[in-house]
């Protein structure tokens, strides 16, 4: 008894420190390690370490540095992802990048990201403005390979910062969708309405789980600011979030927030929305939630409170949420934050110009193929024959027939072509002439 209970603790000591590793915190282009965060050292091997010029960045130690890939069209970091091989793990996996103008061209790249080989992205990245794309994938391996990929002539790929995160300890994640095998979901859209234009929120510690919202507030509606809240009951909500919103101009007005996917048709998404309010303690305020046109929910708030709603969907290129008043209430619609993910289509990886090059070039070989093979069936026989004409033997003229030459030759009268005897193949290779003119052989194509 006291031996297996020796082996179950060192089991759990084990497991647990492989739990505690399933972490990874990589301040791309850092020169050194700190706190929870390494450097580039044993997670890729290639790239240069660089700084940032303009420090007008939300204030991140992640974004100040970058690591700039001139040298390869595809440079991967290996991410450990699973943490015990007794079990499979959904992981978030973030990438951070801002341009911050680190070569002093003023021209930010654009290029691609890639996870294990799926195109994930297209990094279009800006002078001023940081960017963070997520994904909540489902691992069976050892390692997750995450690439940035040069698709542009002297666009270089760069990268600030990258998680891998078990989605075990992010519990504001969504976690019912994303345990299916082999799905993979994006973070769309994640707002903080009515928040200042750079005010954004970066995780932790005003986000107990981590996310980070960039600040929004549409064109015709109010921002507005609320008290602190302290609970709403519900650990999902983000109290960073919830004391701002923005509102409606008047009771009967409706909020329209359009969300765009590039045009891309019958997707699949999950969307997350975030109320609070600002009212007296005898008001409510209450209103329809819609998605491209189909009911949702009644979103109700009283007095100190918030809420929140969630729904699968499907959208055509678009995505419509609207805020509609029912009349129930004096008060105008209002929301505070929102989060919509999209499960990942299985795209294909873009290639790169040397990979664009080499495809091409396969692609002559390969039609160069079929057509060199039509070419030489039509000219083999054609040549067969004038082989054989010029290596059949000549023969001395018959009684009565004159030997044919050339203008400057002399003619040979032991000598001359005859013109009476077919020439023909025989079985061995050797040529035959046929004296009296009544050969049947036949000359067969074996060019095909």
């Amino acid at each position: 008894m006291g031996l297996l209970f020796l082996l179950w603790t060192v089991v759990l000591i084990i497991l647990g420190k492989a739990l505690s590793q399933s972490d990874v915190y990589i301040d791309c282009g850092s020169q050194i390690s700190y706190d929870d965060w390494d450097d580039d050292e044993g997670y890729t091997e290639t790239g240069e370490n660089k700084a940032v010029q303009l420090d007008s960045s939300p204030n991140s130690t992640q974004l100040k540095t970058l690591r700039i890939f001139p040298k390869h069209k595809r440079n991967c970091y290996a991410l450990p992802a699973e943490a015990s091989s007794l079990s499979e793990f959904t992981y978030l996996i973030r990438a951070s990048f801002y341009y911050g103008n680190y070569d002093g061209h003023s021209h930010p790249p654009t290029f691609e990201l890639e996870v294990e080989g799926m195109k994930w992205a297209t990094i279009v990245t800006s002078n001023t403005k940081p960017q963070f794309y997520e994904l909540l994938y489902y691992s069976k391996k050892e390692n997750i390979s995450v690439c940035l990929v040069q698709t542009k002539h002297k666009q270089f790929p760069f990268i600030n910062a990258l998680e891998l995160r078990s989605l075990t300890n992010l519990l504001s994640f969504p976690h019912d969708f994303v345990d299916e095998e082999n799905t993979t979901w994006l973070t769309s859209y994640r707002y903080s309405y009515g928040a200042d234009e750079n005010k954004w929120i970066l995780g932790y510690p005003d986000d107990k789980d981590d996310r980070i919202w960039e600040p929004n507030t549409p064109a015709g509606l109010k921002a507005v600011t609320l008290p602190s809240f302290t609970s709403c009951g519900d650990e999902r909500l983000p109290y960073s979030v919830l004391r701002q919103a923005v509102e409606a101009p008047n009771p009967t007005d409706t909020i329209d927030l359009p969300f765009a996917f590039n045009g891309i048709h019958d997707l699949q998404h999950y969307v997350r929305a975030y109320f609070s309010s600002n009212i007296d303690e005898s008001e409510t305020r209450t209103f329809s939630f819609y998605i491209n046109d189909d009911y949702i929910s009644t979103i109700t708030i009283g007095y100190y409170n918030c809420n929140s709603t969630q729904a699968y969907v499907r959208s055509n290129g678009t995505l419509n949420v609207q805020l509609r008043p029912n009349g129930n209430s004096a008060l105008s619609p209002f929301i505070s934050g929102i989060e919509i993910y999209t499960a990942l289509p299985a795209l294909p990886a873009e290639a790169t110009e040397e990979e664009k090059k080499k495809k091409k070039k396969n692609l002559g070989l390969l039609i160069g193929l079929p057509v060199g093979l039509i070419l030489g069936l039509i000219l083999l026989p054609g040549l067969i024959i004038l082989l054989l004409i010029l290596r059949r033997p000549k023969t001395r003229p018959t009684q009565g027939q004159a030997a044919t030459t050339g203008p400057h030759e002399e003619a040979n009268p032991q000598q001359s072509v005859s013109s009476q005897a077919p020439v023909v193949p025989s079985q061995n290779g050797e040529i035959l002439v046929s004296s009296n003119g009544n050969g049947d052989h036949t000359l067969v194509n074996h060019g095909g």
